[in-house]
């Protein structure tokens, strides 16, 4: 067991870090779901089912209509990830994004201040759905729900954000439903975007983080004093601080863990999975009332909504 004390970016407070042989998933959730509760989840259970002594969470932000929140999950998700190199410099990260949960992901590897080099080697793989800054050939078209998207999305990135991610595209998979609007500038539907979230989905996933996690080799690299989160403190749009560590303990799960207790108290960094709670409800079978396909419609509307009021934020912010 191995013990060490570390320090939070953001919190300035000891945090316990456990390391896992396996891999450490950070998920950014869409727009509109609640905190620890992504659909994306699944594909983090599926991976923690496939690699021994894994453990998953959330990166805490709004994931609203607020302009400042993809600002905010970036930073939060550094923060995270410098820690987590930190106490535990050869472990391996794999990063998950859905939708706004995306742009959060790219900003932190790719946007105006990305991660720095002697971390990026612990990243082995990073999985996107219906990415709103999504560029054409960057990564590989994972998605197989009909034909692949063959352009970009509306609000690619570009310059030096392209640069950077491109350095990722060797780990980089892209899930674009060719219907996706928010991915895709041809898509023409929202249910499209909410098509990802199968079982079958979850294996390939789980296959393709493997086989990187597998294939890919981390060697312990000193973290230079210059490599901190994009901000100390950033701040939302009404001016409430928002901390950038999660708690151990508040996670999605573990699939073990090998008790090196990170921090002040030994044990092993637990929670328990939540239910899935997919951001609409099922389709309606053949022949159900009415009030249902109401439901079912009423539900898209809303998310279509508040996608809607979060897609100029989401341009906007592809650099921060």
């Amino acid at each position: 067991m191995k013990t060490t004390f570390l320090l939070s970016t953001l919190a300035s407070s000891a945090l316990s870090q456990t390391c896992y042989d396996g891999v450490r998933v950070l998920i950014a959730r869409g727009t509109g779901e609640p905190q620890n509760s992504s659909v994306a989840n699944l594909m983090g259970r599926a991976i923690l089912a496939s690699i021994p002594d894994s453990y998953s969470n959330e990166i805490i932000y709004p994931a609203s209509s607020d302009p400042n929140g993809p600002n905010i999950g970036a930073a939060n998700a550094q923060s995270q990830i410098y820690d987590y190199a930190r106490a535990c410099p050869e472990d391996k990260i794999v990063l998950i994004g859905y939708s706004q949960g995306a742009v959060v992901v790219g900003n932190a590897i790719a946007g105006a201040q990305p991660v720095c080099n002697e971390v990026a080697n612990n990243i082995v793989a990073v999985v996107l759905f219906g990415d709103p800054g999504r560029v054409q050939g960057v990564g590989v078209d994972s998605d197989v729900n009909g034909p692949s998207c063959n352009v970009a999305a509306n609000a690619a990135r570009s310059g030096q954000s392209l640069a950077t991610i491109e350095q990722y595209e060797d780990r980089l998979s892209e899930w674009c439903n060719y219907d996706d609007f928010v991915c895709c500038a041809t898509g023409t539907t929202f249910a499209a975007h909410l098509s990802y979230w199968t079982d079958a989905n979850a294996d390939a996933v789980a296959s393709y983080v493997s086989s990187k996690a597998a294939s890919a080799t981390v060697t312990s690299a000193e973290l230079a004093s210059s490599c901190t989160a994009i901000s100390a403190r950033i701040t939302t749009a009404t001016g409430a601080a928002t901390s950038g560590s999660m708690p151990v303990g508040s996670g999605v799960g573990s699939s073990a863990g090998r008790n090196s207790a990170m921090g002040v108290a030994s044990g092993t960094a637990g929670g328990t999975a939540p239910t899935v709670r997919p951001t609409m409800p099922p389709s309606p079978t053949s022949g159900s009332p009415g009030i249902v396909t109401q439901t079912v419609n009423a539900a898209v509307k809303n998310q279509a909504d508040v996608v809607g009021a979060a897609a100029a934020a989401l341009a906007g912010a592809l650099l921060l």
